[in-house]
């Protein structure tokens, strides 16, 4: 293996006499464990060079066809397989982790995926610090010094693939390494635009805000999430009588200044309604877990009384690692009686005897373990933040007039410490029962205390803000 002029990238190739072009693999070494990028076979000395660099902790495979040496290495290193989940029905050897855009896969490398590539979940990797990409097949190195783009016959839609590159000229990158031909180490954003511009069936310049998820920020990880967040004070109307008036701005959080809290997302419950209406939310809560993690926001799972269960998980032991930090005196805040009655405990489906139903968080929630954290205690959660520098708190789960008000770890108790904090309104549930006051439906109830939340804690949001 040849180590490029990045520090400690390492490259090495096979000739194909079919095309005329060298394939690469890579091979990013750092201490937390090494990324092995796209692996083609290797000689006896790079085989021996590569193990005597720690081998590989993750291999990362940038499209169906890339798969290559693959099995070979998690054969020789027990390490784990990384691919965009579009494509993860066409290897041979399933990967172990699917990749979505913009996710980070390790810290400091993030996904960019290119929809109508050479397979649907082709992919390139963006390393912001080092201002450099690596493409798979869809962008080419050759002839030496220039850049083209794969042949128009392997490409379903190739104005489609050449206009979906627009998402690597929003990225600020120098170099650009290559799955195939030679590598450009400088200036190759200029090259990659200039080999865009010589199409004549697409016009390069019209980039369209749908294009790009994300937009690019102040923040080490480049992302903001925009936010419209509604919050209500009292007021009086034009006639001086007092009304709850409704305001709504957009606001912009640094993704990697931003951490998502899952409140009691249990696998289980004592009420029936409970579950049905929390199962009913699951595959969007995911959703909008993949999607600030993806931009670079911190997960912290929060499923109370179940610390047993997780006690040897990553995420857990990495909460519990955190300095703590002494939160700062609670600041004064009016505190008045929740809207809605749930002294017979809030069933709707007729239980009255409540008992510990959960054990675990509810399976259909992915837990990140190199990257989320677990904890149920306010002091760990509050620590973590400071520790990571987060400064915003996003907050969904169950239940609203109960778990997600008044947990350690969940509104009053952040806001309380000074924690800047958004309620995502459609993904959360009340335990309220319409045959008690204000006698109102469930959904009613729901609606009572979120505006509750917004008239006296901290603003809502909904989730389509964020997916």
């Amino acid at each position: 293996m040849k180590e490029i002029a990045v520090t400690n990238f390492y490259s090495w190739s096979i000739f194909s006499q079919e095309r005329q072009i060298d394939f690469n693999g890579h091979l990013w070494v750092r201490e937390e464990g090494n990324v092995l990028i796209d692996p083609v076979p290797m000689t006896a000395a790079d085989l021996e060079q590569f193990d005597q660099l720690g081998g590989a902790a993750w291999i990362v495979l940038t499209n169906r066809d890339h798969e290559r040496e693959a099995a070979f290495f998690q054969d020789r290193t027990g390490t784990r397989i990384a691919a965009h989940r579009a494509d993860a029905d066409l290897f041979d050897q399933p990967p172990d982790r699917l990749l979505d855009d913009g996710e980070e896969i390790v810290p400091g490398l993030r996904v960019v995926h290119l929809a109508h590539g050479k397979s649907p979940g082709e992919i390139a990797l963006y390393w912001p610090a080092l201002k450099m990409v690596l493409a798979g097949d869809l962008v080419v190195g050759a002839p030496l010094g220039r850049i083209t783009l794969l042949p128009d016959a392997k490409l379903a839609d190739p104005p489609q693939a050449a206009l979906g590159l627009r998402k690597l000229l929003q990225l600020d990158f120098d170099a650009l390494l290559m799955g195939d031909g030679h590598s450009v180490l400088h200036d190759a954003r200029r090259l990659l635009l200039e080999c865009l511009e010589e199409r004549t069936d697409i016009y390069i310049n019209k980039i369209n805000v749908e294009d790009i998820p994300w937009t690019s920020g102040d923040g080490p990880a480049g992302y903001l999430l925009r936010l419209n967040m509604r919050s209500q004070r009292l007021a009086q109307d034009e006639g001086g009588h007092a009304i709850w008036q409704v305001q709504t701005s957009t606001q912009e959080w640094a993704a990697d200044q931003t951490a998502l809290l899952l409140c009691d997302v249990w696998n289980g419950h004592w009420c029936r309604g409970a579950v049905e209406r929390l199962d009913a939310m699951i595959e969007r809560m995911d959703a909008v877990v993949r999607a600030v993690r993806a931009a670079g926001g911190l997960i912290v799972h929060a499923p109370s009384d179940t610390m047993d269960f997780y006690a040897n998980a990553l995420a857990r032991q990495r909460a519990l690692a955190a300095p703590q930090v002494a939160p700062p005196p609670n600041a004064e805040r009016p505190d008045p009686p929740l809207p809605v009655d749930a002294s017979d405990h809030g069933s709707d489906t007729g239980e009255t005897e409540t008992y510990k139903a959960w054990n675990r968080q509810h399976p259909g929630i992915g837990i990140d373990q190199e990257r989320d954290i677990i904890s149920d205690k306010g002091t760990e959660v509050y620590s973590y933040l400071q520790h990571r520098g987060i400064a915003h708190l996003l907050i969904m789960g169950v239940h609203t007039n109960m778990c997600v008000l008044h947990r350690t770890f969940a509104i009053k108790q952040m806001v309380r410490w000074g924690v800047d904090m958004a309620l995502i309104r459609d993904l959360t549930d009340a335990m309220y029962n319409p045959a008690m006051p204000p006698y109102v439906s469930h959904d009613a109830g729901t609606g009572l205390v979120v505006e509750f939340i917004e008239k006296f804690w901290c603003p809502s949001v909904e989730s389509k803000d964020i997916i």
